[in-house]
């Protein structure tokens, strides 16, 4: 899961699935999922050209199909063609895609969490030489 600079802290950010920011001052890791990734839901975001990189980071509505929550319906495909646009309060929102599910999931939606697993371990990785540098400290 990735975030908008605007919505740090909607997430924990220890969480396994927070990949951090996405766009242009996003990390590596949400820029390479945002590529990736098959279905977006993009909740409560006017998908400006900070978080979207340019508008170059999402294959909308060609490899991607965006899921997009908003409460003003004004915001819904503004910027990109969605597949499912719902008007609703995030919380909300949110609580109703958790219900729908608590099965775990499809084993699509397993090796999706499997690849940014992979992701992760690489960003790890490629960071800890700078994490452990003696110049931060």
């Amino acid at each position: 899961m990735e975030t908008s600079v605007a919505a740090k802290g909607a997430l924990s950010e220890t969480h396994l699935m927070s990949l951090g920011c996405v766009g242009r001052a996003g990390t590596s890791l949400a820029n390479q999922a945002a590529r990736e990734c098959d279905v977006l839901i993009g909740i409560g975001t006017r998908f400006g050209d900070i978080d979207t990189g340019g508008w170059t980071l999402h294959d909308i509505p060609g490899a991607t199909r965006l899921i997009h929550i908003d409460i003003d319906s004004e915001e819904l495909a503004r910027v990109f063609p969605t597949a499912v646009a719902i008007v609703s309060d995030a919380r909300l929102g949110l609580d109703a895609l958790h219900a729908a599910l608590q099965n775990g999931g499809s084993p699509a939606v397993r090796k999706w969490h499997s690849r940014l697993a992979d992701l992760r371990r690489g960003w790890i990785e490629e960071a800890r030489p700078i994490a452990t540098s003696a110049r931060l400290r």
